[in-house]
């Protein structure tokens, strides 16, 4: 494919020569030494705050919960109707098809109709 290594790059032949100086380079992150590292300066409310965060999410969870029921229940609605309206139109459709073959005098096909909706 024509890709050099360049470093813990590779580069493809091309872009070998062009050079990178303008591009921003971002200081390594120091580990924190053990002198350093010590207990965290929670607030002695912490307790509070984290219960106060849980009912938070809680509750957040369960309006979500009850928006995708809501939605869910629409869809299912949304569903029925159109099997009610396309199930009517075909009954519509047989009815009509049925008072042509009458008026026409036609014979009944030799297979046996569809069955009823």
């Amino acid at each position: 494919m024509g890709f050099v290594a360049w470093g813990n790059v590779f580069l493809h032949k091309e872009e070998e020569n062009q050079s990178d100086e303008d591009v921003h380079m971002a200081e390594p992150v120091r580990e924190a030494s053990p002198s350093t590292a010590g207990p965290s300066s929670i607030l002695a409310s912490s307790t509070f705050l984290m219960d106060e965060y849980f009912a938070n999410i809680s509750k957040q969870m369960k309006d979500m919960s009850l928006a995708h029921q809501a939605s869910f229940d629409e869809i299912i609605e949304m569903q029925q109707t159109h099997y009610d309206y396309v199930t009517e139109r075909f009954q519509d459709f047989d009815t009509r098809l049925d008072n042509i073959e009458g008026h026409l005098s036609l014979q009944p096909p030799d297979y046996p109709p569809s069955p009823p909706f």
